[in-house]
């Protein structure tokens, strides 16, 4: 039998302490519709990496980075999409993963990701926003940004 951790979860975390990681957050009926095809195995790959990045340590420790880049090889190795495994490896090889900080790391994340799209014909995304796009808090960080700005331009003045 598996020992209980906080909350009597098996697995702990800090899901089992009550902090939301706003990742967890599909429906059953999402995951019965079958296998993934070679666009939504795409979709959830870059959700993962960009998450990863923008949650990575701001200043890891040489073991963190360490898995950070055994990771990122082993995701090249076994990934299923055979071609974008490829592709994955060449922007590794020629590009070696930024793992110095989060910031950097992140952008590293989101320029392997530009290259990639502009090969396949696809729009850039803009990396001055990439922690506003893939990290909760600072997505709501902006969101309250943004509604104090708007109320204090529509405000009147005296």
């Amino acid at each position: 039998m598996a020992q209980e951790a906080k909350n009597g979860q098996p697995w702990g975390g800090a899901a089992s302490e009550g902090e939301d990681c706003g990742v967890c957050d599909d429906k059953m009926e999402d995951m019965l519709r079958g296998p993934p095809g070679r666009a939504a195995l795409g979709r959830a790959t870059w959700t993962l990496l960009h998450t990863a990045s923008v949650y990575y340590p701001e200043d890891p420790s040489a073991g963190e980075q360490e898995d950070m880049a055994a990771f990122l090889a082993s995701l090249a190795k076994v990934y299923p999409c055979k071609v974008c495994a490829e592709d994955l490896r060449q922007q590794i090889e020629l590009f070696p993963p930024a793992l110095g900080s989060r910031a950097e790391y992140a952008q590293w994340m989101c320029d392997m990701h530009n290259r990639i799209n502009y090969n396949l014909g696809k729009p850039e995304f803009d990396c001055s926003r990439v922690f506003d796009r893939w990290r909760k808090a600072s997505a709501k960080a902006s969101a309250k940004a943004s509604a104090k700005a708007s109320a204090a331009s529509s405000s009147p003045t005296s």
